[in-house]
């Protein structure tokens, strides 16, 4: 029996990825609480080392199978004596992030021009409530500046 720190250094994992595991009902009979602390018996650390093995796994298995990009997956499918243009993949590549580029800046510049359209606007609306809360003073008060 082991405390859950203990078990995480010898699985070299995170103690919250244990209390996740804990969490699920197959491994709650494994766990008990002695002086505040989560103890794990033998048999719930055995699953633990043989849940985390499969997952290490899996993943090792999903990394060499699968390709990483376009490029990756040309090299992956072509056979060594065959010849491929490398240049022609980075110009099509290059071409398509030149439209993504171009199609990001038509939507900045409808952007830009919608604020300024919306800034006008307010400020008009705010010379409009300016003109209409100034009081109007009579003809001589203005001469004489009462």
């Amino acid at each position: 029996m082991k405390t859950i720190k203990e078990v995480s250094d010898m699985l070299n994992i995170s103690k919250v990825s244990i209390y996740k595991q804990v969490k699920k009902d197959f491994m709650q009979k494994h766990i008990s609480k002695k002086d505040g602390g989560a103890i794990i018996d033998d048999e719930g650390i055995e699953k633990l080392r043989n849940y985390y093995q499969k997952e290490a796994q899996e993943a090792q298995k999903k990394l060499t199978e699968t390709p990483k990009d376009d490029f990756d997956a040309n090299i992956n499918t072509n056979p060594p004596n065959e010849k491929f243009d490398v240049v022609a993949i980075l110009e099509r590549q290059l071409k398509e992030k030149d439209e993504q580029i171009k199609s990001m800046l038509v939507i900045l510049e409808n952007q830009q021009k919608l604020q300024l359209t919306h800034l006008i606007a307010d400020n008009a609306t705010k010379d409009i409530k300016k003109s209409e809360d100034t009081p109007k003073r009579p003809f001589f008060s203005k001469i004489f500046k009462k």
